[in-house]
């Protein structure tokens, strides 16, 4: 499944909620949205993993977080943060065991397949996929969203889009607050 393939799944579920709250779509490779307050921007955007679609592990996607003086993805920021910095316990926790269910449900490969049969190294990356989550996700955890299928990503998709909401509503009041004059009493 190409990145292509993951951006529009996310984007026909995203999309009308935050149009409707006047948020506009960043240009360029990634799905990302924008809103200007006042001088400054609010961004959020999708990135796949560089790693290629694999038929036995899937791929992954995470979503990152921006307040800055102009609306391109990365550029330099006030604030910018992936999810983990603003989901409650209760959030992690959930994630977690959701990445566990999908590690839980990815097929073995076979003995004969490639990646098995090179270095050591090699094959005890690639196996360590299948290992669940130990530790519950926290907030200084660098989390990437595994998928398998398209169900994966479209239920991802459906549990981010409030907490989303909640967050870019965070990052808005920043945006306001940083406009506001500075009194000089004395």
């Amino acid at each position: 499944m190409k990145s292509t393939e993951v951006y529009k799944i996310i984007n026909l579920i995203i999309k009308e909620d935050f149009k409707a709250l006047g948020y506009k779509k960043t240009k360029g490779g990634m799905l990302g949205f924008y809103k200007q307050i006042n001088k400054f921007y609010v961004i959020f955007w999708f990135q796949c993993s560089q790693s290629a679609f694999n038929f036995y592990t899937g791929s992954k996607f995470t979503i990152e977080f921006q307040l800055s003086e102009t609306d391109g993805i990365g550029s330099e920021a006030i604030e910018r943060h992936r999810i983990s910095h603003y989901l409650t316990q209760e959030e992690l926790q959930y994630i977690t065991k959701k990445e566990n269910e999908i590690r839980k449900n990815m097929k073995k490969p076979p003995s004969n397949y490639s990646l098995l049969n090179m270095s050591d190294d090699i094959k005890k990356w690639f196996m360590k996929n299948y290992e669940p989550v130990k530790d519950v996700y926290n907030n200084d955890t660098d989390i990437w969203l595994r998928y398998i299928e398209e169900k994966n990503i479209k239920e991802w998709a459906e549990y981010f889009k409030n907490i989303i909401k909640r967050i870019v509503g965070v990052l808005e009041q920043k945006a306001m607050s940083q406009e506001r004059p500075l009194i000089v009493i004395g």
